[in-house]
């Protein structure tokens, strides 16, 4: 979990009140999407913040709004 500043994402959420979240990774980063999940799912599941993962080939260059609109995201 040291590779993603977590503490930071997790502030944002809380200081924003966010209840619908998703989380952008690139294609290489796939492998650790679950783990990041869980974690802020421990933290946030009781609190009733949704959590949804998306995967871009194009991460870094744009932020993936079609996906966040479709579920309605913070």
């Amino acid at each position: 979990m040291e590779r993603y500043n977590l503490a930071s994402v997790v502030n944002i959420i809380d200081k924003n009140a966010f209840q619908r979240v998703v989380l952008q990774f690139p294609d290489e980063e796939l492998d650790y999407c679950a783990a990041v999940y869980d974690h802020l799912e421990a933290i946030f599941g009781e609190r009733g913040v949704q959590l949804y993962i998306t995967a871009d080939s194009t991460w870094g260059s744009s932020i993936d709004d079609v996906s966040a609109m479709h579920i309605d995201g913070d």
